[in-house]
């Protein structure tokens, strides 16, 4: 009986043993477990761009930013060039699921974005800090329904308004006339109507085909001269004032933004903020670069006559009176979304 008793004090003083065991385990070390049970929120961001323009390192800024204020519990991988999902499939390729969030260029699907498609009118636009703020007001005050089936996470503009970048000078409207011009969006609506033959395509494929002459001018932001070479290629570049901005935006899957939990939200919601502007910085930086590339490799800049700037101005109007008939044939609000867009352009000048 004493034998029986002293096991049963052995085994109860075993499993005493145990459990302060594991009541004794260090509570960073609980944490640290947690922590790393958090980590396995990964995510992937599609981006058709280069890592080294400023877009690039922007979204590796905000990556970086938000795995680091997370503590870990996210980590996002970018796929740049395109190779999850090419630029024109992104937007419909993180509604879908393929990718968790994209970056968007919303020229290269106007079908989609048909209100919004007003950004890429003829704008004069000053910089690329008018053009981020007079887009974002445009999204806060019209609320378009193309942009619901994922989160927007953050919104911009590229640059003030695009210069015309030649192989061939262009010093009237006449010289025009059948130029093969790369453009997006409803520019290319101004080119006809100046006589020009838009060329639509991936930027990607841009330094071949101007390479080729299959491409002959393109209306771009000056970084893209340094970051895709083109200043090999490019010899004038025409200052005019109704050139368009383009605009981009990083989106997020809605059902993934939905799974997380609310202090990451918040996170995200605050780097958004912050990247809107830390963009624009960057894309106004790199322009600068581009443009002195350019230009100490001999690129001329060629003004605009007063007769060329009024009849360019002129011929503006049918683009913008066909942009308000499409809209209000699909029942959207064409007309007060482009007064809006000139009015505050004309008021940030």
């Amino acid at each position: 009986m004493k034998k029986i008793t002293s096991l049963i004090t052995v085994f109860g003083i075993c499993l005493l043993i145990m459990a302060i065991g594991v009541y004794a385990v260090p509570k960073p070390a609980l944490a640290q477990k947690a922590a790393s049970a958090a980590e396995a929120k990964k995510l992937t961001l599609s981006f058709w761009g280069l890592l080294a323009e400023p877009m690039g390192k922007a979204l590796q800024e905000y990556i970086a930013e938000v795995d680091e204020r997370t503590k870990g519990k996210v980590k996002i991988t970018i796929y740049p060039g395109g190779t999850l999902t090419p630029g024109p499939q992104a937007y419909e390729g993180v509604v879908a699921g393929l990718s968790d969030m994209a970056f968007v260029l919303y020229a290269y699907n106007p079908g989609r974005f048909p209100l919004t498609m007003g950004w890429s009118l003829p704008l004069p636009i000053a910089s690329a800090k008018n053009g981020t703020r007079i887009f974002n007001e445009s999204l806060e005050k019209f609320k378009p329904k193309e942009f619901a089936d994922s989160k927007l996470m953050y919104f911009t503009s590229t640059t003030a308004a695009y210069p015309l970048t030649t192989k061939k000078p262009i010093r009237s409207i006449e010289d025009f006339k059948g130029l093969k011009i790369r453009t997006l969006g409803n520019m290319a609506l101004y080119m006809k109507e100046l006589g020009a033959v838009p060329i639509s395509m991936p930027i990607g494929q841009l330094y071949g085909a101007l390479d080729k002459g299959v491409v002959e001018a393109t209306i771009n932001n000056t970084l893209t001269l340094d970051h895709f070479k083109f200043a090999d290629l490019i010899k004038y570049m025409l200052s005019w004032h109704w050139g368009p901005a383009s605009a981009w935006g990083l989106h997020m899957n809605w059902n993934v933004w939905k799974s997380l939990p609310p202090d990451v939200q918040k996170v995200f919601e605050e780097a958004n903020q912050k990247y809107i502007w830390k963009q624009v910085e960057y894309q106004d930086a790199a322009d600068k670069v581009g443009l002195e590339l350019a230009l100490s490799k001999g690129m001329k800049v060629i003004k605009q006559s007063e007769e060329m700037k009024r009849e360019m101005e002129r011929r503006v109007q049918p683009v913008y009176d066909k942009y308000v008939a499409d809209m209000e044939a699909k029942g959207l609000p064409g007309r007060e979304f482009l007064d809006f867009l000139l009015k505050r352009v004309k008021e940030l000048k």
